[in-house]
């Protein structure tokens, strides 16, 4: 960034981004800290784990990957 500093319009979409980028990554430990104390994890990352697993076989079987 030295070398080639970013232009000043463009500062205002990088707070934005950082600023929401804060926010989510807040929620998401938050979220995370709740499911935890409560005992819940491992069967909602089953389910993640169920939905990511189905979405990949079934992108590579359409062709989605090479």
């Amino acid at each position: 960034m030295l070398q080639d500093p970013v232009p000043s319009g463009e500062l205002v979409k990088y707070g934005v981004a950082g600023l929401v980028a804060c926010v989510v990554g807040y929620v998401s430990i938050h979220l995370v800290v709740q499911t935890v104390r409560r005992g819940r994890l491992f069967r909602r990352f089953g389910i993640y784990c169920l939905a990511v697993s189905g979405l990949t076989v079934t992108a590579s079987l359409l062709g989605c990957w090479r």
